[in-house]
């Protein structure tokens, strides 16, 4: 998770890495027709009353109904359908453990509060502590331009390899470009899946569930759109952690007072870094702009400022176990 806390901290230092590149699915119908008659056939030479043959009817049968359901749904939607089709093809496959991994367990992990966990939507990937975030344009036919981000590089490196995995696809990957980003274009496309990522740890960053819920809130209305909730909800968790951190200094309740005021007690006795208090700041200032009434509405930078000022009190305050003050 080292890589992961610094790039919360320093999303501009850490960087970003992107893959872009052109997939044409257009084969992935023949293949699969192939391989049911393929099964179909072994079925021809099987005891009727053998545990195989069930299974193989078994079989048949799901990938039969997901083909049927793919040609008729995937106009509506596209890789929902076709992650069906893979998880047929792939649940009952004893022999390719490695892709059955990819393609059937990831399925099965998924939320309302957060986007599905599969391999063409962005989603984390616990097991190395990263994130994929993907962006897909249908170019024509069944090739679409997919564009990878991930913060670590051998993220992009094994997410490239499992692609490869998919039948047909190997061959009709068109790679277009390939690069670490420091700019604030990119940088913090990953940021809310990565605090979600953080958000999962249970070692590292052990985070108050009170804490927990403001932030998955808060991210569950950014990815909605909704930046004004985001951003208040957000701010809630500072308010939240500025209040503790009152109280364990002044032995006595923190006042019902506004963000910004509460910053400027807690800062008098609080030691904070410029680059945490500045962080603050941006996340304060995107409050008021967002719960007072301004002709310029708010944007998803207000909500990604406001974030990132809710994640960095949370890493400073917790990221070494709960508050501890030193008067």
């Amino acid at each position: 998770m080292d890589t992961i806390i610094e790039y919360l901290k320093h999303p501009m230092a850490v960087g970003v890495y992107s893959y872009t590149a052109l997939l044409d699915f257009s084969e992935l119908g023949k293949y699969l027709n192939g391989f049911t008659q393929e099964l179909a056939n072994r079925t021809k030479t099987t005891d009727k009353n053998s545990l195989e043959r069930v299974l193989l009817e078994h079989r048949i049968s799901q990938l039969e109904e997901a083909l049927k359901k793919h040609n008729v749904e995937k106009g509506l939607d596209y890789f929902q359908s076709l992650t069906n089709v893979l998880y047929a093809l792939y649940d009952d496959d004893k022999e390719n453990p490695e892709i059955r991994n990819i393609f059937v367990d990831s399925f099965q992990n998924d939320s309302e509060t957060r986007p599905s966990q599969n391999i063409f939507r962005s989603h984390l990937i616990n097991q190395c502590s990263d994130v994929v975030v993907i962006d897909k344009k249908h170019v024509i036919k069944e090739k679409w331009l997919f564009d990878f981000m991930s913060v670590k590089s051998e993220t992009i490196h094994n997410f490239k390899q499992n692609l490869g995995l998919i039948p047909t696809l190997k061959n009709n990957i068109e790679d277009k470009n390939e690069k670490r980003h420091f700019s604030t274009r990119y940088v913090f496309r990953p940021y809310p899946y990565v605090i979600q990522l953080l958000l999962e740890d249970k070692s590292t960053v052990p985070i108050p569930n009170d804490l927990k819920d403001f932030l998955n809130a808060a991210i569950h209305y950014y990815f909605s759109g909704e930046w004004r909730t985001s951003i208040v909800l957000s701010a809630i968790t500072i308010e939240s952690i500025l209040a503790d951190l009152y109280e364990e200094y002044n032995h006595h309740t923190a006042p019902d007072t506004p963000l910004g005021d509460l910053l400027k007690k807690v800062s008098a006795k609080c030691q904070f870094t410029n680059d945490i208090l500045e962080k603050l700041e941006i996340a304060n200032n995107a409050r008021i702009a967002a719960v007072h009434r301004s002709s310029l509405p708010v944007s998803d930078k207000d909500a990604i400022n406001a974030l990132v000022g809710a994640t960095n009190i949370i890493l400073m305050t917790h990221a070494s176990g709960p508050i501890t003050i030193t008067p």
